[in-house]
């Protein structure tokens, strides 16, 4: 999963290009900094009563007028605490995940701050959502289009979230890891050292679907032995990114 931010205001959100826009609601009415398309489209959800600005509730648009993106999310978190937004981030990436949405944009429906702590409660919240477990399951449910996801915020914001969004991605591949691990048999939790095959913790996902070239991986145990192999090299590199 790549994940990155983007320097954007609520006013030019109409105009991203992506395919799917969450939009994460904070406050108790239609903040008037929101792009008009889109503040349009919310109030009048709101004055139907199709909508309420409740957290947890959330409104699903398909190819509103005036906006780029083809799916349009609003999401209410309540609040602007990292719990409220991860939760916020969850209830929205669920209405996409099932579509063909590839590039995924994540943004604040108005004004308001970002911090390191959302960032990565986004990396968190995604992960949980599109996770399906496959190593040993190739009768599990095709995985979820989704391999982007960008983060919108203000230039005052940007360096903490880049870095919250690398922390969220190693405890993400870090839990990948563990969730891993956890198949295993005790024997094939043995391994000598890292070897050649091990990657760095930052990997890791990307090994839900495919292993990374020059993998000498032969089946089912040997996956799991490079798995682990990359686990205890990981360990290293996860302390660098945290």
């Amino acid at each position: 999963m790549d994940f990155r931010h983007q320097i954007l205001g609520a006013d030019a959100l109409a105009g991203l290009t992506c395919d799917a826009l969450v939009l994460i609601v904070t406050g108790d009415a239609v903040d008037t900094t929101l792009d008009a398309p889109l503040g349009a489209a919310l109030s009048d959800a709101l004055a139907h009563d199709d909508f309420k600005l409740k957290a947890g509730k959330c409104l699903y648009l398909h190819r509103p007028a005036g906006v780029r993106a083809p799916r349009v999310v609003f999401s209410v978190a309540g609040a602007n605490t990292a719990k409220a937004f991860k939760a916020a981030v969850a209830v929205g990436i669920q209405q996409v995940k099932a579509t063909g949405a590839k590039h995924v944009a994540v943004g604040l429906a108005g004004a308001g701050e970002l911090g390191a702590a959302q960032a990565e409660a986004l990396v968190a919240a995604v992960s949980e959502s599109v996770y399906l477990y496959r190593h040993t399951k190739p009768s599990a449910a095709a995985p979820a289009a989704i391999n982007k996801v960008t983060l919108l915020c203000s230039k005052a914001d940007a360096k903490v979230v880049q870095q919250g969004l690398v922390r969220g991605q190693a405890i993400a591949a870090g839990t990948l890891m563990g969730r891993v691990g956890a198949t295993l048999e005790p024997a094939e939790r043995q391994v000598a050292g890292p070897g050649p095959g091990a990657v760095r913790v930052d990997q890791l996902v990307d090994l839900r679907s495919v292993p990374p070239p020059g993998w000498p991986v032969a089946g089912r145990a040997g996956l799991r032995v490079h798995l682990t192999a990359a686990g205890e090299r990981g360990c290293g590199r996860g302390r660098e990114l945290l």
